[in-house]
């Protein structure tokens, strides 16, 4: 629970807000994208009351707005290279001198942006993965199985797959900020990140377990306005948002305590008067 209260006291507190503020301003533009295309309530409707599926592809495409979700989803993914390296560079540089604000674009995406893309395209692959898995096994309980027995065996198969998904991410929780901040290689930072998160998924597991918390929230209020698009896509883009600028943080702070590096954004000033 340690990282994830000082993940949150970070984005809330620490800052009054003016921190969230600004990393919501380079979150929040793959955000709507992702939010328009890849709506959450779908699986729980696809679950809930499926339609009449021809093939398995019809069920692949059925959780997203269909190919323009895909070119959506696309264009999202190539923006996440540059405003996570973008956020990368605002957080590190608060954590390491103290300072806080707007950062150069270009110089971000000149120290950040190749490990950015290959965190970003590595995660987008495991997710593609996870979901193709889930797609391949609701459609065997769909053709084989009843109504019932189909929503009970997709909501087993969703549990299992993001479970497996949930551990894989959290034991690359260092990934990223092991090649930004140490300078590794990918392959070198990938094994390194591994081998310092062995043995401590209890410690690691809460902070990550919050953002599912986050995305099924998503999911239950989304799916209560479903029928209204643009609502559900405001409560999407929030909650994506928010998931996404709350992960990059937390990756940040479990990289500095892990590794007992000092925060200056913690230090206090001499010249400041204490109460």
């Amino acid at each position: 629970m340690q990282y994830l209260k000082e993940s949150l006291r970070y984005i809330f507190v620490q800052g009054k807000g003016k921190h969230l503020l600004l990393l919501l301003l380079f979150g929040i533009v793959p955000s709507v994208l992702f939010g328009y295309a890849l709506p959450a309530e779908k699986i729980l409707l696809n679950v809930i009351s499926p339609p009449e599926y021809s093939w398995w592809g019809e069920l692949w495409l059925s959780h997203t707005i269909g190919y323009r979700g895909l070119i959506n989803s696309g264009i999202a993914i190539l923006l996440l290279f540059v405003t996570t390296a973008c956020m990368c560079s605002i957080i590190v540089k608060h954590f390491r001198i103290g300072t806080f604000g707007m950062p150069s674009v270009l110089t971000a995406s000149n120290d950040y942006f190749f490990p950015c893309l290959i965190y970003t395209l590595s995660n987008a692959i495991a997710y593609l993965f996870a979901y193709t898995l889930y797609t391949v096994f609701a459609y065997m309980w769909y053709i084989y199985f009843s109504q019932v027995a189909y929503a009970i065996l997709c909501c087993i198969s969703l549990v299992a797959i993001g479970f497996a998904l949930f551990y894989y991410v959290s034991s690359i929780v260092l990934w990223l900020p092991t090649m930004t901040i140490k300078g590794l290689r990918g392959k070198t930072a990938f094994t390194t990140a591994i081998y310092q998160t062995r043995g401590k998924q209890k410690k690691l597991l809460p902070g990550k377990f919050f953002i599912v918390l986050l995305l099924t929230a998503c999911t239950l209020i989304s799916y209560f306005f479903s029928k209204i698009w643009y609502i559900s896509w405001i409560i999407n883009t929030v909650f994506y948002a928010f998931a996404y600028v709350y992960s990059i943080v937390h990756i940040i702070i479990v990289y500095f305590g892990e590794n007992y590096l000092p925060r200056e954004d913690l230090a206090r000033s001499p010249y400041k008067r204490r109460y």
